[in-house]
């Protein structure tokens, strides 16, 4: 919820939790109250009833205005040329996600297919359309250069090719980029850079994406500050995240998996980062593969990353560090972390090489090495391990080596139970690894012994989860209830119930097996309450 008046970008960042849109009066009024975009003479520019392309309509507008495309598909390259205004699909009046697919605007390869390159603000918005078909050498679907700043929000952009950046290329620039998604675009240049997003000397807000199945990087960034946080980062031939010389990106919250670094880039099939300066903290990097360094994260050349809070599982490098490698001068900060099944020919779980690195607090367990050093490898620099849990045993203050007690693997739970020897065994009393205890969630049905006077629906568990998960929720009186599962673009997944219920606490399993990793939501309606809660599927 905004609280207290916030800067342009803050509101533009806050519109993202609108998982399924704003209705156009809502968003108009949201934009009022802050002054982004709309003045007293703003108007609403139909396509193709007032014009019959795109273009005309933009370049008939003046800063916020609203141009509403009609379905079908438009042949077209279009540019904002400074204009600051709403594009966007009958999604934007409507909520329909099915407008996205069916409102497309399709480059003919014949160029980029959406510039914004005149000083667009973050008033301008690019909303529920489908970008495809572009070529060029940067951006080949969307390019935001020279200070354009624009919010790029609900779009399916795929079919795009470009040297680099063939999704969405930001450079010099500051876009909002939420709740799309980006996948099957193809990155042509030697080392397949930024397939989904490439950000050169740009601080983007990279949010609750979906950045799946595309040719190059799913993210790349160059001298660049983004912050990359809530989204699915998954099948990317390229790896999924690379930050490059200057880089200093906060990396949270995204599930990156399943990734893969082959050929000139073969190293960090889920992170890669070189004399960069990543703060790493609280993904899911799993099944990731780089055919020589570095599986899960890959650390080179002077790299200092904060790594804490992950779970690095079952990534595999072709020759060091399966689940991190650190080589050449750099000195990360390896804390919390659980480490497992991870596999590499030297190093499966760690690897370092001419290293200082600061590793306490992690989970090592379960990973392979071909060669040597199942756990951690070393060699050409020191290394302090400490307060960690190692199968096989290491040496350093405060080292463990017995069974975690996961909650339940299997299901992807890597919690601690509470009888764990890793509860309280970390620096300063803290659990080992990534989660703590939890195999028994906080009874929060005891809160409501005593029954509220409001609706109220609790967080499921576990999460992130594998194949089930309850989710519960407490009703103060009787009366009917829907509660439906969506997935990241808005769409109905799947309606569990339109029931009435009696008073009481409820609980319902979600089974998720036929669904992919990623991010869904679930929505509880009774009465006036509409309330949602995000859940995580990893596989």
């Amino acid at each position: 919820m905004i609280s207290g008046l916030r800067s342009p970008q803050a509101v533009t960042r806050r519109l993202r939790k609108r998982q399924e849109g704003v209705p156009d009066a809502a968003l108009i009024i949201i934009l009022l109250i802050f002054g982004l975009a709309v003045t007293s003479s703003a108007t609403i520019i139909n396509i193709p009833n007032d014009y019959p392309t795109i273009q005309q309509g933009i370049d008939a507008s003046v800063n916020g205005d609203t141009v509403l495309v009609q379905p079908g598909t438009y042949y077209e390259n279009i540019n904002f040329n400074g204009h600051n205004i709403v594009l966007g699909s009958l999604f934007l009046t409507t909520g329909d996600t099915s407008y996205i697919g069916q409102t497309v605007i399709d480059g003919d390869s014949a160029g980029l297919t959406v510039s914004f390159a005149s000083g667009e603000d973050h008033s301008t918005i690019l909303k529920g359309l489908t970008v495809t078909n572009g070529y060029s050498l940067t951006g080949g679907g969307i390019n935001c250069s020279y200070n354009s700043n624009p919010a790029i929000m609900n779009n399916i952009i795929t079919g795009n090719s470009a040297y680099n950046g063939a999704g969405i290329y930001c450079f010099q620039s500051e876009p909002a980029i939420l709740d799309n998604l980006i996948r099957n675009n193809t990155a042509q240049s030697t080392y397949g850079l930024g397939g989904g997003i490439y950000c050169n000397e740009s601080n983007s807000e990279i949010a609750n994406n979906m950045i799946i199945e595309n040719i190059g990087s799913g993210i790349t960034c160059e001298d660049s500050d983004p912050s990359i946080s809530d989204n699915v980062i998954s099948d990317n031939l390229g790896g999924g995240i690379v930050c490059k010389t200057g880089s200093h990106p906060v990396i949270t919250n995204n599930i990156i998996n399943n990734n893969t670094a082959l050929g000139a880039g073969a190293y960090g099939g889920g992170i890669c980062c070189v004399s960069s300066y990543p703060t790493i903290d609280r993904n899911e990097i799993s099944g990731n593969f780089a055919g020589e360094d570095g599986g899960g994260i890959f650390c080179h050349h002077n790299c200092n990353p904060a790594i804490t809070y992950n779970i690095i599982r079952g990534n595999t490098a072709g020759t060091h560090g399966g689940g991190i490698h650190c080589g050449l001068g750099s000195s990360p900060l390896i804390k919390n972390n659980t480490i497992i099944e991870n596999s590499a020919s030297y190093g499966g779980g760690l690897l370092f090489s001419n290293t200082s690195p600061v590793t306490k607090n992690n989970i090592l367990w379960d990973n392979q090495a071909f060669i040597m050093g199942p756990q951690i490898y070393t060699y050409y620099g020191s290394t302090a391990v400490t307060y960690c849990d190692v199968q096989g045993g290491w040496s350093g203050e405060g080292n463990i080596d017995c069974d975690p007690l996961f909650c339940d693997p299997q299901t992807g739970d890597f919690h601690l139970a509470e009888n764990s020897c890793c509860v309280g065994a970390g620096e300063n009393g803290e659990d080992i690894g990534a989660f703590g205890i939890g195999c028994n969630p906080t009874d929060v049905l005891d809160e409501f012994k005593i029954l509220p006077n409001k609706v109220s629906i609790i967080q499921n568990y576990p999460n992130p989860f594998n194949a089930q998960t309850t989710i519960r929720f407490v009703l103060p009186g009787s009366q009917n209830v829907e509660l439906t599962i969506y997935d990241v673009l808005g769409r109905r997944i799947e309606l569990l119930f339109d029931e009435y219920r009696e008073a009481g606490v409820h609980e319902i399993i979600f089974d998720a097996s036929g669904l992919p990793s990623g991010v869904y939501f679930y929505r509880l309606r009774a009465g006036d309450v509409n309330e949602t809660r995000r859940m995580v599927i990893l596989k």
